[in-house]
């Protein structure tokens, strides 16, 4: 079963599926026209559901918006989701000012041929 796109609608069966995104995207332009788009903002979303939902709290359509839209508008970067892909490495390494793209590129390739965690923590570490 899944659930109506509806503004009132409590969360039960939610599908993150096209139709999910642009019935989200559609009423959160609505109460914020001018949305930004930020990184990690649906996938903070996503957690923040599940996190409701395991604590058996109903919650609505219009209360996730809501959240997205906190998100997309609230200052600064959101957390770094929690993993250890390419873009991590390349936004870590670019903030520390290590060098080019182009030199995050070569390091990332080195990291990858490593036996350590796949993280500019861990490259940094491993170079010191």
């Amino acid at each position: 079963m899944i659930d109506k796109l509806n503004l009132n609608e409590k969360i039960q069966h939610y599908v993150s599926n096209k139709k999910t995104k642009s019935f989200i995207m559609t009423e959160a332009l609505k109460l914020c026209p001018n949305l930004p788009k930020k990184s990690g903002v649906w996938y903070w979303t996503n957690r923040w559901r599940e996190e409701q939902l395991e604590k058996k709290q109903k919650i609505t359509y219009l209360e996730l918006i809501q959240y997205f839209v906190k998100l997309s508008t609230q200052d600064g970067r959101l957390p770094q989701i929690p993993s250890a892909r390419f873009n991590n490495f390349i936004t870590d390494f670019l903030a520390a000012n290590e060098g080019t793209r182009e030199e995050a590129k070569i390091a990332w390739e080195q990291l990858k041929s490593l036996d350590i965690p796949k993280t500019y923590v861990a490259w940094k570490n491993h170079n010191a």
